[in-house]
């Protein structure tokens, strides 16, 4: 859902980066053996499609790479004026950003989905030990009371993607 998780996020920042380019890769890859039909198909108004799903995975990689780890305003980042970071609740939030992506074409999400994930690991490559066992400064210069920014990063990127790993799995499965 792209919010903070805590299943795995021990190691190295090299290893934290190597677990997030391995399951986004996985997921990348799973979508790329989907023909585009299938990709854009919805089942009915208010499902998501795999497009969907990609374009929320960016939005919320966005939401680390611009508020966790770079301090812009919440409602900013997710483009939805009056949202405040855990008051607004998640489901509201996505359900804005599938609103937002859902009339974007299958090549433009994707194109969104890599410019946002290639800057943030460019971003994450930055990271030092220390900072990834600390609260995001950005966060706590703004008051906010978080936990470790490897937490954030875990739930936003590998431990996300595989979430709708899942999903992506079983619109496959009942596709071929």
């Amino acid at each position: 859902m792209g919010i903070q998780a805590v299943t795995n996020d021990s190691g190295s920042i090299e290893e934290i980066l190597e677990r997030v380019e391995r399951t986004y890769s996985e997921l990348i890859e799973l979508i790329g053996t989907l023909d585009e039909a299938i990709i854009v198909e919805r089942s009915s108004e208010n499902e998501w499609s795999v497009q969907d799903l990609l374009a929320h995975v960016a939005a919320w990689e966005e939401v680390l790479l611009n508020f966790h780890l770079s301090g812009k305003r919440f409602e900013d980042v997710v483009d939805m004026r009056g949202a405040e970071y855990r008051v607004t609740p998640f489901d509201e939030i996505n359900k804005h950003i599938f609103e937002r992506h859902r009339k974007w074409t299958f090549e433009e999400v994707s194109q969104y989905a890599e410019r946002t994930h290639r800057e943030l690991l460019d971003r994450l490559s930055q990271i030092t030990e220390n900072e990834l066992r600390a609260p995001p400064s950005a966060l706590v210069a703004m008051g906010i009371e978080v936990d470790s920014l490897v937490s954030y990063i875990a739930g936003n990127t590998y431990e996300h993607y595989l979430e709708h790993l899942d999903t992506v799995r079983r619109i496959s499965d009942r596709s071929g």
